[in-house]
């Protein structure tokens, strides 16, 4: 149902006879299959729109990247005015249309949902990259570490074998780092995840095997995990006899779109803005629900979503 409704978001898009002109067109397309990260990119986009007088036109580009790179030939090809990109990892099919896209005059900023690194093959053709930066990611995830207590404790920093390559060279930076600031990588932690049915088969079938074989203490997920993954994760240490804390980081998709909309917005006011911004990463903790565990100081999320936050 969820393609079913991008395809027809797209095909409205791609038949639109032109772009209203008395506001400046910006394109938000969102490569994951997933509708809620589609919305909190639109909500990011859409919360600064009024303010900046422009119009958000958020794509999800499913089932791939052919209908993504119709969707910016479409866009550009009708006079629209910048592209905000998520992209998971770099996607190296987008090169070439955001080289023609940049060449005919609109810019490009890249929203990484992962890090900032994982983005780079891209970094010719945007003006800006959006996401968090490896340190930031360490220090967060290293002060949730130190924070347990816990002693000696190994942690597993787990990826999948589908993972873009970019990405993974990120993780093996990350986990390098984990390790330089004190943590013990797990003896029993897989290289990469080979996928066994679907994404939540995976996980779970995988964090079990891991636990069975060894007591880790921390399972780190560097993507969103929902309360229902949260919660079978817990199950599965419970049953295995273990008192795994599961942590999981990303960038948020609302200050994501957000930042890049605003970064658009001012190089075409002719303003300058960084090749790369960070932003802090949301960190959820299993020990305690997403509101507990988040900072309101620091995550758009927390601060829109917790009532602790107001």
């Amino acid at each position: 149902m969820a393609t079913l409704l991008a395809w027809m978001v797209l095909m409205l898009f791609l038949c639109q006879p032109g772009l209203a002109q008395d506001k400046r067109q910006y394109l938000v397309l969102v490569t994951s299959s997933s509708p809620v990260l589609a919305e909190r990119f639109r909500a990011g986009c859409e919360a600064v729109a009024e303010e900046l007088k422009i119009a958000c036109n958020v794509v999800s580009a499913l089932p791939g990247p052919p209908e993504g790179i119709a969707a910016i030939e479409s866009f550009i090809s009708k006079g629209g005015s910048g592209i905000v990109l998520q992209v998971y990892g770099g996607d190296l099919a987008y090169v070439e249309v955001l080289k023609k896209a940049r060449d005919m005059g609109v810019p490009t900023v890249i929203a990484s949902t992962s890090l900032i690194e994982a983005a780079s093959p891209l970094a010719e053709v945007a003006i800006s990259i959006v996401g968090v930066d490896a340190e930031t990611f360490v220090s967060k995830i290293s002060d949730a570490i130190k924070a347990d207590g816990a002693k000696d404790a190994a942690f597993c920093l787990l990826g999948f074998e589908q993972t873009p390559s970019p990405l993974k060279l990120a993780y093996g930076a990350l986990t390098q780092k984990l390790e330089a600031a004190g943590a013990k990588r797990s003896d029993a932690c897989p290289e990469a995840l080979a996928f066994q049915g679907s994404f939540e088969q995976t996980l779970f079938s995988g964090v079990q095997k891991l636990l069975a074989e060894q007591d880790v203490r921390f399972v780190i997920l560097p993507f969103r995990a929902d309360s229902s993954y949260i919660d079978g994760l817990k199950q599965i240490a419970a049953e295995a006899g273990r008192s795994t804390v599961f942590v999981s980081a990303w960038a948020s998709p609302f200050e994501l779109s957000r930042t890049g909309t605003l970064t658009l917005y001012k190089a075409q006011q002719g303003e300058r803005v960084e090749p790369s911004q960070p932003i802090q990463p949301t960190i959820q903790i299993s020990t305690g629900a997403f509101c507990e565990s988040c900072d309101c100081k620091t995550d758009t999320e927390c601060k829109e979503s917790c009532a602790e936050c107001n």
